[in-house]
């Protein structure tokens, strides 16, 4: 497998847009949650004109789990473009350390850079030492966010189970007192 600089330069470039691309996704759906986090906002401060009293709270179950599902979307889409940029940056570092290991060439391209190839090669060896330990870092931390993600699917699934048994408590206005739906 043959690794250039430009192969990984329109690797990279690709992946930025895709990243770019998902930035839009998330900054479109936080404009949404924050429209509709303001739009429950306002009704639960708006009184009742018939009923000043009401110790009824006033957002009702649907729009909760509307915003909890959005908000669960929301924490996807950014767990994904963490993921993605994790990885982004894990393959970078790997394609560039093969490529500085891998090719012979890479020698004779300093040596028509400069006419002092030891100290130049010394500069490519701390940097390919410095690349290595990023790799190994970056498998660390891949290796950290896949038993973190199981971890959470488990937790989201506890969480599930939790709403599905038990009822929805809710805090009263008038006197701080919660009650069950």
């Amino acid at each position: 497998m043959s690794v250039s600089l430009s192969s990984i330069v329109s690797e990279s470039k690709k992946l930025v847009e895709r990243l770019r691309d998902d930035d839009d996704v998330l900054e479109s759906l936080i404009y949404k949650w924050e429209s509709a986090s303001n739009t429950v906002v306002k009704r639960c401060q708006a009184e009742d004109p018939y009923n000043g009293c009401n110790a009824v709270p006033c957002v009702d179950g649907s729009e909760l789990k509307i915003l909890a599902y959005k908000n669960e979307l929301l924490r996807q889409v950014l767990h994904s473009h963490q993921v993605a940029a994790d990885v982004l940056m894990h393959e970078y570092r790997r394609k560039i350390s093969s490529l500085l290991q891998g090719r012979a060439d890479v020698g004779k391209t300093v040596n028509s850079l400069d006419p002092h190839p030891p100290k130049n090669i010394q500069y490519l060896a701390e940097g390919l030492q410095t690349i290595n330990n990023a790799c190994l870092i970056d498998e660390k931390k891949f290796c950290d966010s896949i038993q973190n993600m199981a971890q959470l699917r488990v937790e989201n699934e506890t969480f599930k189970h939790l709403e599905k048994s038990s009822p929805l408590r809710i805090k009263n206005k008038n006197n701080n007192t919660t009650q069950t739906d």
